[in-house]
């Protein structure tokens, strides 16, 4: 307080110091908002210094921003997309992932509009098309949420690309078995008694039996 008190000029007015920090008698320290204003006292010019102990507040403060840090440093590890859209539609957040699959970077994205509604395509609606031309199947959600105090929409964008190349790997391969005239019988051979699990309608037509025998 006395280095604050010989820094201030001779006529500064009110002034508004900011938080020091200042070490008390047993060592230890405390964080403190000072404000100087000049007044007379007993018809003399004078100075009052009010220290108000923010200790407690900025203690707060770095704990609500570490705890910002933590969730940022989770959210982007996600493997899956978020994005978080508030008023206006304008992005306030989006992971890496969704980065990837949307094809724009953060930079470019966070506070430019971005509407859920036109961002997939396809008859079933599940085709993303990203800016540099990469189509990508998604699994979409919406959900609401607040976003600092603000009326937000959370955007979760899962990429089921390969899911939907397997799916028709295997279509294919069983129309494929269907249409042969070779017989293809497929048992479990897990189980002990290996249960029959498929056979194609050639299989059918060459021994007689109904599938559902």
């Amino acid at each position: 307080l006395l280095q604050f008190l010989d820094q201030l000029p001779r006529s500064s007015g009110h002034l508004h110091a900011g938080v020091w920090r200042h070490r008390r008698k047993d060592g230890s320290t405390l964080d403190v908002e000072i404000v100087s204003s000049e007044l007379a006292w007993h018809g003399a010019p004078a100075r009052l210094v009010a220290a108000h102990d923010v200790s407690a507040r900025r203690r707060a403060e770095a704990a609500l921003r570490a705890s910002e840090q933590t969730l940022r440093g989770v959210l982007n590890d996600l493997s899956d997309g978020l994005v978080v859209v508030g008023d206006a539609a304008l992005v306030r957040f989006v992971n890496p992932a969704a980065c990837a699959l949307l094809g724009r970077s953060e930079a470019d994205l966070v506070g430019s509009a971005l509407d859920h509604r036109t961002l997939l395509q396809g008859a079933d609606q599940d085709e993303l098309v990203s800016a540099d031309g990469q189509l990508h199947s998604v699994s979409m959600r919406v959900s609401e949420t607040s976003w600092h105090g603000e009326q937000a929409a959370v955007i979760t964008l899962i990429d089921i690309t390969q899911e939907r190349a397997i799916e028709r790997e295997l279509a294919l391969l069983q129309r494929s078995v269907a249409a042969t005239s070779d017989g293809v019988l497929i048992v479990d051979a897990v189980h002990k008694d290996a249960p029959i699990i498929y056979a194609n309608p050639a299989f059918e037509r060459i021994t007689g039996y109904r599938i559902a025998e």
